[in-house]
Formats: C-alpha cells, sequence, structure tokens
C-alpha cells in the first residue's frame, strides 16, 4: 500500500493521478488482503482504492482496482475458451472506466 500511495503524486503531477493495482491476488472481497487496499465496505479515505466489481459478488478472486474520482462504465468477466478449453484458471476481466477530474 506504501508504493502504491507513492504513484499518486510523482515526477511532474501536483493533482493526484490515477492508479490502477490489477492482478490475481486469489482472495475474495472483504478478505483481510482485499480490505487492505479497498477498505471497509462503503467507508472510503484517500488512501483506499475503489473496486470495479460493482456486483460485489463474493466469488470474484481477480480485482482491478482504482484511485481517484471515476464512473465505472463497463464491467464485464470474459468468458473465453477454444473447444471447450480456458487458457488458463481465471477468466479476463474488462472493465470501462471514466476518469473524472
Amino acid at each position: 500500500m506504501k508504493k502504491m500511495n507513492l504513484l499518486n503524486h510523482f515526477g511532474k503531477w501536483t493533482d493526484e493521478r490515477p492508479v490502477f493495482l490489477i492482478g490475481i491476488f486469489n482472495c475474495q472481497p472483504q478478505s483481510a488482503p482485499h480490505k487492505v487496499f479497498a477498505g471497509e465496505g462503503n467507508i472510503k479515505d484517500a488512501d483506499h482504492f475503489f473496486d470495479t466489481n460493482v456486483n460485489e459478488d463474493p466469488r470474484e478472486i481477480d480485482w482491478i482496482l482504482y484511485k481517484r474520482k471515476g464512473e465505472m462504465l463497463k464491467y464485464e468477466e470474459i468468458d473465453f475458451n477454444v473447444n471447450g478449453a480456458n487458457p488458463s484458471d481465471h477468466k479476463p476481466i474488462f472493465v470501462a472506466l471514466r476518469i473524472i477530474d
């Protein structure tokens, strides 16, 4: 979390910049690791990320988190396979997000 917070204002950026944290975390929303980054439910502060999983599906184990004001336009878990074979045990997540100044 300390490293992620350093990215908010590095270089010539004076305003907080958009920061995304994307990964295969292998733990569910509201788990201890998720709470480190996203906080407790609706209680948000400047240090926490917003979760793109707007449905708050408790089965989700991969996340796309973001900092800065944004509007979620689309969230989709991609169900891709070739002849029934999936390329991974994780489904890709697609998000469209509008950054609001």
